[in-house]
């Protein structure tokens, strides 16, 4: 028997591309291609939720408690 190549793909997702999921109007393309990869797929590195825990961090109160990403 054969060995069988297996292809994994996967990405590891900038803030840039994080941020988009909390925007008003969102880049329709990254929120598209967002959606078409498989949550096995992707990962977020610790400077990237770092960065987002930082941008929470210095939001007003009012606007924290309205992210999506906060919660």
């Amino acid at each position: 028997m054969e060995d069988e190549a297996i292809e994994v793909l996967s990405f590891l997702l900038d803030t840039d591309v994080i941020s988009q999921l909390a925007k008003q109007d969102p880049i329709a393309s990254v929120i598209e291609w967002l959606a078409g990869c498989g949550d096995e797929a992707v990962y977020l590195s610790v400077v990237t939720i770092e960065e987002i825990r930082e941008g929470i961090e210095m939001m007003p109160l009012r606007k924290k408690r309205n992210h999506p990403i906060s919660g």
